[in-house]
């Protein structure tokens, strides 16, 4: 069975004159059309363009969001991981008992509490942001109370 040649993809034959010219036609009439179609698609386009920014501005929101959350889990995983040093018994550095007293004074007491004393206790190396030169706002009087609950 022999099947002619068939069009199954809507192709345009450019070697068939009759159709250009009706293609030329209906370009005509998709003209006349087009105003219309353009109203609709700008009324669509200012819809997506205030759906971006709506999200554009939803997006800033929870970034901003997700640093406040990543910044007090940091803390508190800090805090935490010295809380297991004093109780542990290691020696800890004088900011790291600052940095657990200020942000999180409940922990530091239970840490302070149920410390143990060890023979040969590690010493362990600052964690905490504060700097050596920096006592972020802490007293001397502070540092020398948290000296003497050491000893």
């Amino acid at each position: 069975m022999y099947i002619g040649r068939t069009n199954n993809y809507g192709y345009m034959n450019l070697n068939n004159k009759k159709n250009t010219n009706n293609s030329f036609e209906d370009n005509k009439n998709i003209n006349s059309i087009l105003p219309q179609v353009n109203d609709s698609i700008d009324e669509h386009q200012k819809k997506t363009l205030k759906e971006v920014e709506n999200l554009k501005v939803h997006l800033k929101k929870s970034e901003a969001d997700l640093k406040k959350v990543r910044e007090s889990y940091d803390v508190q995983l800090r805090c935490a991981i010295i809380a297991r040093r004093i109780i542990s018994g290691h020696k800890v550095p004088r900011s790291d008992y600052l940095y657990l007293a200020k942000n999180d004074s409940t922990l530091y007491q239970k840490a302070i509490i149920l410390r143990q004393e060890r023979e040969n206790p590690l010493k362990h190396k600052r964690i905490s942001p504060y700097g050596k030169d920096k006592s972020s706002g802490i007293q001397e009087s502070d540092m020398e109370n948290i000296d003497e609950s050491q000893q």
